[in-house]
């Protein structure tokens, strides 16, 4: 009896085991990536490695953050059991911040299996981060803490996360799961406050759903940017009347802002008051409830993991539930009255942000060398160039930064600035009055993106003038002279290149 007893504790105890282990869907990923010098875009870049994790959705679909594979040269997946074998990138969607890899051996890949996303979940509960540390599948708790929207690293566009407070180091990919299935996968942290940002099931599931049926359409133009109701100030300063919240006539609503140079400038006005959204009633921090949405229903039973009683964003339900090209329906109050307001969603590409995160498609940045002067366009990758860049970067072009999310231009205008200097005796001592200003003009010629800059430089005049929007220097070149210059700059730093575009 005792024998039967011991047996019997041990298959339970060897059953609690298994059930206790991290399942087979996690898979390590090392990739090599090619890394330019935006402070000298005329060299070829120094290749990087970086790694994270990958996790198994589908057979030989690999689900990774987007910022993970971003320009890789080389990716290699493997499992605790199994060595590195080649992956490619099947897709890529950097405004979701998600990618899908697959190995071109699955059949060298041991012991995968695919995780389905969790049905649901909610605030507060208790969580795993699965991870592969020294060769061995681990498990470190977590706490689900909320869901909210952010932004993502490409874009203005705002999708839903998840935090997750755990102890575990940074990397990305790492699996957030509960007892139904996938929660989500990491894509940053904050370190401050020692937590970890996951993309949520919701934007998952769109995205996956949206690659599988064969077209995909991706996430639509979220360029709505509000500001809350509260206090006596700001009805003053929007002039409307304080008086008519919570009154029947309206509900409390945000108002939005910022709208001239966004694709939603033709439905809204500034300081339009947004009341509900596809028939939810807006609160005053701009959120909605679930239980009130009445569009895309068949949408919402994909998304089962979101409760009817959670309260998100509105424009949560616009990347939740819709795609670009459909209409989502508002209800704004302007001129003493409400106004249905049937919003037609937008796409967007990168060349539509006045200062773009990455150059996605080119893996050289694009510069144009005259006069010892380097022009290329401002990014968000560029800023980034600097160590812990909000505090290192200068402050004017931290500012562009964070103002771009308003300075979306359809006529596709970048920022113009001096990225680098190539001492020569024709550019005398102009290095410290030159470098990381703005350009605003040359020759007299309005400088809106790169080329403009070569337009300018090729126009016939005795003497180039370049001038600069926040300072009164002004660059001052004989242009009888430039020719020879620009040459005898490439020769002395041995540059193969003197432009890109």
């Amino acid at each position: 009896m005792k024998q039967i007893t011991m047996l019997l504790f041990l298959v339970g105890f060897l059953f609690a085991l298994q059930a206790e282990s991290p399942r087979n869907f996690l898979l390590k990923v090392s990739v090599n990536f090619l890394q330019p010098d935006l402070f000298r875009p005329w060299d070829a870049g120094n290749l990087g490695e970086r790694s994270g994790y990958a996790v198994a959705v589908s057979e030989n679909r690999f689900l990774v953050p987007a910022d993970l594979i971003w320009r890789a040269t080389n990716i290699t997946v493997s499992t605790v059991s199994s060595d590195m074998v080649p992956a490619v990138v099947q897709h890529a969607d950097y405004d979701a911040g998600l990618a899908i890899l697959s190995a071109k051996y699955p059949e060298k890949l041991k012991d995968v299996h695919s995780i389905k996303l969790c049905s649901v979940y909610s605030s507060g509960e208790k969580a795993s981060l699965h991870l592969i540390r020294d060769s061995v599948k681990l498990a470190e708790e977590a706490i689900v803490t909320s869901l909210f929207l952010r932004r993502s690293n490409f874009s203005s566009n705002c999708y839903l996360d998840v935090i997750a407070r755990g102890l575990t180091d940074f990397a990305w990919g790492i699996p957030l799961t509960n007892d139904s299935g996938l929660i989500g996968i990491c894509n940053s942290r904050n370190e401050k406050q020692d937590k970890l940002y996951f993309i949520s099931p919701e934007v998952i599931n769109h995205y996956l759903h949206d690659f599988d049926d064969g077209r995909y359409d991706g996430f639509p133009c979220n360029c709505l940017f509000y500001r809350e109701l509260k206090g006596d100030i700001l009805p003053a300063y929007l002039k409307y009347d304080k008086t008519a919240v919570g009154k029947g006539r309206f509900n409390t609503g945000v108002a939005l802002f910022n709208l001239d140079r966004t694709p939603y400038s033709q439905y809204f006005r500034n300081f339009d008051i947004v009341t509900s959204a596809s028939g939810a009633p807006v609160d005053c921090a701009g959120n909605v409830t679930l239980a009130d949405f009445k569009g895309r229903r068949d949408l919402k039973i994909m998304f089962k993991s979101i409760p009817d009683s959670r309260n998100l964003d509105f424009r949560g339900l616009i990347n939740t539930f819709y795609y670009p090209g459909e209409t989502f329906e508002t209800t704004v109050y302007r001129d003493s009255r409400e106004t249905v307001v049937d919003l037609k969603l937008a796409g967007y590409k990168p060349e539509d942000f006045t200062v773009p995160e990455v150059f996605l498609k080119e893996i050289k940045p694009r510069f144009i060398l005259y006069g010892g002067m380097v022009f290329s366009e401002l990014s968000v990758s560029f800023l980034r160039s600097w160590p812990n860049y909000l505090e290192k970067a200068p402050v004017r072009l931290i500012k562009l930064s964070t103002d771009f999310e308003d300075r979306i231009s359809r006529d596709h205008e970048k920022i113009v600035l001096i990225v680098n200097f190539l001492p020569d005796k024709v550019n005398y001592d102009y290095e410290d009055r030159v470098v990381f200003q703005t350009v605003k003009a040359i020759n007299q010629c309005r400088i809106s993106r790169l080329s403009d800059v070569k337009t300018a430089f090729s126009a016939e005049v005795e003497t180039d003038v370049v001038e600069f929007e926040d300072s009164a220097f002004k660059a001052v070149f004989k242009h009888s002279e430039m020719k020879e210059a620009n040459q005898r700059i490439a020769k002395q730093y041995k540059l193969k290149e003197t432009e890109r575009l």
